[in-house]
């Protein structure tokens, strides 16, 4: 990876600023959706200053400074209520990796963003759980400084579909959107986070987004990489992205698992009185739901653990 020296940070502003130009209509549609629709144009008055700003760096310009500029340029040209917040973080950002050449360790990112993360908090006065992009900032921060900790490349740290490994369908930067759309709709919408519980709330938000013939794709990329991400056999390492749908048990929310639950316990119950046996005393076995039936390592097993001689009792 190339050395991130200021004169690299001030070129990355720019890109970023030219992105979010491009996506000005996209980002008003979906503060449409919770506010008042302006969000696209805010940014790209700020975003356009913070360009014109970093061309105007020294090619030996330190990170410190191309941040600072990007903080100078929010405060003289946007005074809607993203103004000062941006104009904390750059700053934020400026202090924290003053004095650096460079930014190349995963650790200096950490600090910049915890750094920018951290004024927009105090700023705003918002608390983890209000619902803010706070509430999908400070989990990919915690992220990061968790890999920081590991070691590995700076790169993979920042998750970019580039690094990380294409995807089978998707173009890179069509994965992008993807994520960017599940981050915002499923993380930031519902305030939830990264953990476990987190990834399954975006989840069912994303989820409602979709048709049914496209829902067991995208549970996939989603429920599939959030199983794999926490419980698979390398934790805390995405799995490698393939061309596959889940098991349509693996679609259900909690309460249709419910519903499924209790429909195979009528099924016995209808089966055990045709046989003319007793309904309150269910043969070990007769019953086995939906996720038992289709876990391919069948590693769930349904039955009585108060009858010692059923299955699930000498597992």
């Amino acid at each position: 990876m190339a050395n991130v020296n200021g004169n690299l940070v001030a070129k990355s502003l720019v890109l970023v600023a030219k992105k979010v130009e491009e996506n000005k209509d996209y980002l008003c549609a979906l503060d449409g959706e919770v506010g008042d629709g302006d969000h696209g144009v805010s940014m790209t008055i700020g975003m356009r200053a913070v360009s014109r700003a970093a061309k105007a760096l020294p090619i030996n310009c330190t990170p410190s400074e191309a941040f600072q500029s990007a903080a100078d340029a929010y405060a003289d040209e946007v005074g809607a209520t993203i103004g000062p917040l941006y104009e904390a973080a750059f700053a934020a950002a400026a202090d924290a990796v003053s004095g650096k050449d460079n930014l190349n360790e995963i650790a200096d990112w950490v600090k910049v963003y915890r750094a920018m993360a951290t004024a927009i908090q105090q700023l705003g006065k918002a608390e983890l759980g209000d619902k803010t992009l706070l509430d999908a900032f400070f989990p990919a921060v915690d992220h990061i400084q968790n890999l920081s900790t590991k070691g590995g490349k700076l790169e993979d740290a920042l998750l970019s579909t580039a690094q990380t490994g294409g995807h089978p369908y998707f173009s890179n930067d069509e994965n992008d959107m993807f994520r960017a759309v599940h981050d915002f709709f499923g993380h930031a919408a519902t305030g939830r986070g990264f953990d476990p519980h987190g990834e399954e709330a975006a989840f069912r938000s994303h989820f409602a987004m979709f048709s049914p013939k496209a829902r067991p794709a995208m549970a996939t990329e989603t429920r599939g990489q959030n199983s794999a991400l926490n419980y698979g056999p390398n934790p805390g390492k995405f799995a490698e992205q393939k061309i596959a749908t889940l098991p349509t048990a693996q679609l259900i929310t909690p309460m249709g698992r419910r519903s499924m639950m209790m429909q195979s316990i009528q099924e016995a119950k209808m089966a055990a009185r045709r046989n003319h046996e007793d309904v309150n005393n269910i043969k070990d076995g007769a019953i086995t739901p939906a996720c038992a039936q289709t876990c391919p390592t069948q590693a769930i097993t349904f039955g009585n653990l108060n009858d010692d001689n059923s299955l699930v009792s000498k597992l």
